[in-house]
């Protein structure tokens, strides 16, 4: 990430991120003899295939909309995101359908939906800690160590 104070409040997103943990884990509960809480979870195989069942979760429950004047844009918008599916293997984690399947289905880049699929990040964000913009700039602070942390070390391995 390049610094720059102009870039202050930005906020990287790279899709095969971890997914953020939001889920109480169903498992280990609670004030029992091993934990006081129970531990965070996340059923996603990545950071966008939860952003993706994220955006068609709270389309499906009518929860979001978009006011679209370009009868073009509104088409293209609902072609990309009827070709999400799930993509699953097998192994536990929800997984939707790879970019470069979609690629390849459309003929082009699915940037319209990409869009939507990123502003989710925020909506993710906020489920781990509501309490408003103080919490909010604390979880920034925490998500740009980490990144740099993770710069660092990628800069580590590609000088070896």
């Amino acid at each position: 990430m390049a610094s720059s104070s102009q870039l202050d409040g930005i906020i990287g997103y790279k899709s095969s991120y971890q997914p953020i943990k939001t889920d109480q884990s169903i498992v280990r509960l609670p004030n029992v003899h091993y934990t006081a809480e129970a531990p965070l979870i996340s059923e996603y195989k990545n950071l966008r295939s939860q952003c993706i069942f994220t955006l068609a979760q709270l389309i499906n429950d009518h929860k979001i909309a978009m006011r679209v004047t370009d009868v073009r844009i509104k088409e293209r918008i609902i072609e990309e995101l009827a070709l999400y599916q799930e993509a699953s293997t097998g192994d536990g984690k929800r997984m939707a359908t790879q970019k470069e399947d979609i690629k390849a289905l459309l003929g082009r880049s699915p940037d319209l939906s990409d869009t939507l699929i990123m502003r989710m990040y925020f909506v993710l964000r906020e489920k781990l800690i509501p309490e408003g913009a103080g919490a909010s700039q604390q979880v920034v602070d925490i998500l740009k160590e980490r990144f740099d942390r993770n710069t660092f070390r990628q800069s580590l391995n590609s000088a070896k």
